[in-house]
C-alpha cells in the first residue's frame, strides 16, 4: 500500500470518528413529555418548514421541500383547528411554478393595519430571493409586493426575522455544500441584514446557522446554529449590528424559534438524530425523524437575557 493510500485511509477514518462521536450522544439521551393530545392537521401531505402565528390564532405555514411540486403558503386558523388548512392563493407577477418556500416572517403595518409576509424562496437554480406578500383577510389572498434578491450575500437561505417595511435579518445556513460542511465542521454560516437596498453579512463563522427571532420589544435577536447546537442571545445595536450577549448549549439540533409575545418566553424546535434527520431529508420523505419542542423561560436585566429554566416537551 503506498503512502499516499495510508495518509488517505486515516484522514478518512479520523472524520468518520469524529463524526460518530459528535453525534452519539444525540442519538442516546432524550426526556418524552406529552403535555398534550397531539393530532396530524389535515391538508399538508408534504410536510411543512415553517410556521409563523398572528395573536388573533391565524397560522402561516410553508409547505414541505418537495421539488417535484410548487410550493404553497396554508392559512391555518387555531380557533378552529378541526377545519385543517387552506391554500392561500397568490395574486399578482410571480412565478408560481417555481415556487420553493422555507422560512418565513410577519411583518404588521399598524398605522395602515396590512399584514405582510415575507418568505424565503429557494425558486430553482440560483434563484435564492425574498418575498413579500400581503395578506388580504376577506379574500384570504397573497398579493405578491417585492422580491428581495442579493447574489452576494442571499444564497442559500434557511429563516428570517423582518425589522420593518423593507428590512430583515436573515441566516445563510451554508456557502457550497451542506453534508460535506457538517462532516467537516466548517463554520461558513453567517447572518446577514438586508436595509432595503442590499445584504450586509454581520456575524460570521457560525456552525449551520438556522432559526431567528426577536425579544417581543425587539431588542434582542435570537439565533440557532443546527450542527453548533447552540442557542444565542444577540443585542441589537442602532446601527443594525448585533452584540452576543449568550451563547447556550442545548444538546439537541436546534432548528426554527418562536416567540411568546405575551411572556417573553421562546420554544425551540430541535432534532434528535442526525443521521435520521439527514435521511428523511433525501426524496420521498417517508423515513422517521424523531424531533423535540423546547420551551425555555427568558430572564431580563436592563442589559442582557438569560436562560433561567428549561424544560423539553
Amino acid at each position: 500500500m503506498q503512502r499516499l493510500d495510508v495518509v488517505v485511509i486515516f484522514v478518512y477514518f479520523t472524520i468518520l470518528c469524529s463524526v460518530s462521536a459528535w453525534t452519539y450522544p444525540l442519538q442516546t439521551t432524550g426526556c418524552n413529555h406529552q403535555p398534550g393530545r397531539c393530532t396530524l392537521v389535515s391538508g399538508i401531505d408534504v410536510g411543512s418548514e415553517d410556521i409563523q402565528v398572528l395573536p388573533n390564532g391565524l397560522a402561516f405555514i410553508t409547505s414541505g421541500l418537495d421539488p417535484t411540486t410548487p410550493g404553497k403558503i396554508f392559512l391555518f386558523d387555531f380557533k378552529k383547528p378541526r377545519s385543517g388548512v387552506v391554500a392561500l392563493d397568490i395574486v399578482g407577477d410571480f412565478d408560481r411554478d417555481t415556487f420553493s418556500p422555507h422560512g418565513l416572517n410577519i411583518w404588521v403595518d399598524t398605522n395602515r393595519i396590512l399584514i405582510y409576509i415575507f418568505v424565503i424562496n429557494h425558486g430553482g437554480k440560483n434563484k435564492e430571493t425574498v418575498e413579500k406578500f400581503r395578506f388580504d383577510a376577506t379574500s384570504q389572498n397573497l398579493y405578491h409586493v417585492k422580491t428581495y434578491q442579493d447574489h452576494r450575500t442571499i444564497i442559500h437561505l434557511n429563516d428570517l426575522v423582518v425589522m420593518g417595511e423593507d428590512s430583515f435579518y436573515f441566516t445563510n445556513f451554508y456557502q457550497f455544500d451542506i453534508k460535506l460542511e457538517i462532516l467537516l465542521r466548517l463554520r461558513l454560516g453567517y447572518v446577514g441584514f438586508y436595509d432595503g437596498f442590499r445584504g450586509h453579512v454581520i456575524i460570521r463563522r457560525l456552525f449551520i446557522p438556522n432559526g431567528l427571532n426577536t425579544s417581543p420589544d425587539g431588542k434582542y435577536v435570537y439565533l440557532t446554529e443546527f450542527s453548533g447546537k447552540t442557542f444565542s442571545v444577540y443585542a441589537r445595536m442602532s446601527d443594525n449590528s448585533l452584540c452576543l450577549k449568550q451563547r447556550v448549549p442545548l444538546c439537541s439540533l436546534v432548528d426554527n424559534i418562536d416567540v411568546d409575545i405575551a411572556t417573553g418566553d421562546v420554544w425551540v424546535t430541535g432534532h434528535a438524530d442526525l443521521q435520521l434527520n439527514q435521511k428523511y431529508m433525501i426524496p420521498p420523505h417517508t423515513s422517521i425523524s424523531p424531533s423535540q419542542v423546547n420551551n425555555y423561560c427568558l430572564c431580563s436585566s436592563p442589559t442582557v437575557q438569560w436562560l433561567e429554566r428549561r424544560t423539553l416537551n
